[in-house]
């Protein structure tokens, strides 16, 4: 809407202009151009304001979210809640998922033993995300069943889940920290050496060697203080260090060219690769899967299905 109204005022300003010039002689060529250039000065100063009623609207969700954790943690574990202790099998069973309100996608049946490597592939909007995150508890199912270790996610205690499941969002946040806090995220005692291992492995350690205070270097603005590619790098190596048995990775690759994000996805779904332990189980979401990966299964996911989900 800002260009279309800074066209319109300034298309405006110039009728108004030309009438006055035409009936004013005296009127000079330069009061014409300042009258025109006026709007785009006045534009120039409210254009912060959808960024920041943007930023205004993410505070007040965020605000809403910390509150309710605070609210809730003096709360007791609900009375039922069943411990997260096991090997980190995780089985789905007819498992439909979506957005509450949207459509399901189609009947998935998965099963996910520790170490598995599995790749879902899609295009935009087939339900991807949605579904690795109905995998971790974080949507419920428009139908099917997700269990852990023979246990329905629903009966598990819910403050131990994520460190059992991880869920890892193309779009996380970068905080306004050094490298090291921001990688702390996930785990909030990866030391020095345990950060810099990370980081090399998923081809950022001479980045950060070259930042004026090495793991110390404070990002500031966030993820403006990053490529595209250096965010995505700096999300990976999050999650390789966070003690999740189940690593479930959207989109990990974007932004990255085309030969170093499929060497990533080749890494990531290669057991005996290294970069991911044998035992941990990896879930990569990816638009274009490349080839020669050694991925266990391959899921097409497709949202085709009117099934609202819940």
């Amino acid at each position: 809407a800002t260009p279309l109204a800074v066209g319109a005022a300034v298309l405006g300003s110039l009728l108004v202009g030309i009438t006055a010039f035409a009936s004013d002689p005296t009127m000079s060529p330069m009061s014409l151009g300042i009258l025109v250039l006026l709007p785009l000065a006045a534009f120039e100063a409210a254009g912060a304001l959808p960024a920041a009623a943007l930023t205004l609207t993410r505070a007040r969700i965020a605000a809403g979210r910390i509150t309710d954790l605070l609210d809730r943690a003096d709360r007791p574990v609900p009375h039922g809640a069943t411990p997260v202790d096991g090997p980190g099998h995780l089985r789905a069973t007819g498992l439909r998922s979506g957005w509450p309100g949207g459509r399901a996608s189609s009947a998935l049946d998965l099963d996910l033993p520790p170490g598995a490597r599995v790749a879902i592939v899609g295009a935009s909007g087939s339900g991807k995300t949605s579904t690795v995150m109905t995998l971790a508890g974080l949507l419920p199912a428009a139908a099917g069943t997700v269990t852990l270790d023979g246990v329905a996610l629903d009966e598990l205690d819910r403050t131990q889940l994520p460190r059992h499941v991880g869920f890892f969002a193309e779009d996380a946040h970068i905080f306004e920290t050094s490298v090291l806090e921001n990688l702390r995220v996930a785990r909030g005692d990866v030391d020095e050496t345990d950060a810099t291992a990370a980081l090399d492995a998923v081809g950022l350690g001479e980045w950060v060697s070259g930042l004026p205070e090495g793991l110390d270097t404070t990002l500031a603005g966030g993820a403006r203080a990053l490529s595209g590619g250096q965010r995505r790098r700096l999300l990976l190596a999050r999650a390789l260090l966070s003690p999740a048995q189940v690593l479930l990775l959207d989109e990990p690759t974007e932004h990255l060219d085309a030969d170093d994000g499929a060497h990533l996805q080749r890494l990531l779904l290669d057991r005996d690769a290294g970069l991911v332990a044998a035992d941990r189980t990896v879930v990569v979401v990816t638009h274009q899967l490349p080839a020669g990966t050694a991925a266990d299964r391959v899921v097409e996911v497709a949202e085709n299905n009117p099934l609202p989900a819940r």
